[in-house]
């Protein structure tokens, strides 16, 4: 499994061209789904969205909701990128929702009336 995120990380250096500090964020993202994959006793990437949701969930418990997005992110990239080496046949991050960002009302540029 770490091979291919090892190659994940190079075609988004050579062919993506992302900032170096985006190839490590979802070099250190991945490599907590597949230290939590390990945990579970798996040893290949699941095409399964409910294991990957599970997954979701628990870093929803630990993490903040912008890092947890970031993670959504990187693993959308990393299954389409495991769809197109033909390491998957299914792309589970298609039925994976992205959270919605928290809205907070504008600040009134006049005062109390």
């Amino acid at each position: 499994m770490h091979g291919l995120i090892a190659d994940f990380i190079h075609y988004l250096n050579v062919e993506r061209g992302l900032a170096p500090t985006t190839q490590i964020s979802y070099q250190q993202d991945l490599m907590t789904f597949q230290a939590w994959l390990t945990s579970q006793k798996r040893t290949t990437f699941p095409e399964d969205f409910a294991v990957i949701q599970a997954f979701l969930k628990k870093q929803n418990d630990t993490k903040a909701p912008a890092s947890v997005s970031r993670m959504i992110s990187a693993l959308r990239k990393f299954y389409r990128f495991l769809l197109r080496e033909g390491a998957v046949k299914t792309d589970p991050m298609t039925k994976i929702d992205t959270p919605k960002k928290a809205q907070h009302l504008p600040a009134t540029l006049s005062g109390p009336e």
